[in-house]
This record gives C-alpha cells, structure tokens and sequence, in this order.
C-alpha cells in the first residue's frame, strides 16, 4: 500500500532534522514516517483492545526490534568497511601512525545500543588484529 502525507513545514523541517542527524537508524524519512506510524497504531490498538492485540502487537514489535538492529549492523558493517579503506589508504601513504589513531578513534566511537556495539567492536577487531593494543 502507498500512502501520500502533506505535513506542515514546520513538522517536515523537525524530521528532516531528526534524519539529517544520522543518531537514530532511519535510512529514508520514509523509514521514519513507517517508524512513527507504527508506534502511534501501537499505542492506539492498545488502548482499543489492550488484551486482545497484545499477541499481535507483540511480535509487531518484536519485528520491528529485528529491523532496526539488522539496519544498526548495516551501518556498523559499512563504517568498518570504509574505516578499513581509509585505513589502507594511509599505510600505502606511509601514514602508519594516523592510521593507528583512526583505528582507536573508531574504537571510541562504538554504538551505544548493545546489540549493534558488540557486532561493530567483533568486526573491528577482526578486521584490525594487529592495530588494537
């Protein structure tokens, strides 16, 4: 099904904020619309029938936690892979120690979630063996 929203600029201009500040795991504003729609049905349902949609709801929910955490190990997936580019890149330049501190920098920089940080450091420290002290 598609749908079309006008929204208020006003409302367009704070998502568009929310999703230009790349903290949350929205590749699209449609990815966000789809994220708030879905919560706002929730909530919705709920107070409709809380007992009998809980069942429902539930694993509703349950696949939206999947999707978020696959778009989270997405994201770390491509970080690595344009760290370790980076990463080349300053080794063929004889930039070894630059190199180090991007690495440890990129260490520093683990996603909060707990899911998504033990995936990003698992990939870093298999991709960086030797580089992490």
């Amino acid at each position: 099904m598609n749908l079309r929203v006008h929204v208020p600029k006003y409302i367009a201009g704070r998502v568009q904020a929310v999703f230009d500040s790349r903290k949350f795991p929205y590749r699209t504003v449609g990815d966000f619309f789809r994220d708030a729609i879905f919560h706002r049905l929730y909530a919705l349902e709920h107070d409709l029938h809380p007992f009998e949609q809980q069942d429902g709801l539930a694993m509703m929910a349950v696949r939206e936690t999947v999707g978020k955490l696959r778009l989270l190990r997405e994201e770390a997936q491509k970080t690595v892979e344009e760290l370790e580019s980076e990463v080349r890149s300053l080794v063929a330049a004889g930039e070894e120690d630059q190199a180090r501190e991007l690495v440890a920098s990129a260490l520093a920089a683990a996603p909060e979630n707990a899911v998504a940080r033990r995936f990003y450091l698992r990939m870093l420290t298999e991709r960086f063996r030797g580089w992490i002290e």
